[in-house]
């Protein structure tokens, strides 16, 4: 694959789908235009030194900004959140319940436990997030 889209590729990827195409094309004039008519891959190497890392350059062409974590690691940061507050969220709904069912001795009335299980399960989750 070529140099000058693998670059591309790597920087419309961390950018919203609908102005993947124009800055796509916009990268792609401005490395030609830094070009020498008759460039070699060394040429094109130096050229995409210049115009940086491609996670900083996505990340000024972004409508919000990525201050939190920074632009190398945010897309990062946001795929193992996706991930890991389910599970959180999962894990303390399970041992929640097994907590009731070894404490429950028959003294509560099934429809209490049941809803203090669904009260307990929302506040842990909140507590988790």
């Amino acid at each position: 694959m070529n140099l000058i889209e693998v670059y591309i590729h790597e920087v419309t990827r961390r950018l919203p789908e609908k102005n993947r195409e124009d800055i796509a094309l916009e990268l792609h004039s401005t490395i030609e235009d830094m070009l020498p008519d008759d460039y070699s891959e060394e040429d094109v190497k130096e050229c995409l030194k210049k115009m940086g890392n491609p996670a900083i350059l996505a990340s000024g062409y972004r409508d919000q900004p990525m201050h939190l974590i920074g632009p190398l690691y945010y897309d990062v940061y946001v795929t193992l959140l996706k991930m890991i507050l389910p599970i959180a969220a999962i894990i303390s709904l399970i041992s929640m319940i097994a907590e009731y069912f070894i404490g429950y001795h028959g003294e509560e009335a099934v429809i209490n436990v049941v809803l203090d299980i669904v009260g307990f399960g929302i506040w842990r989750i909140i507590q988790c997030s």
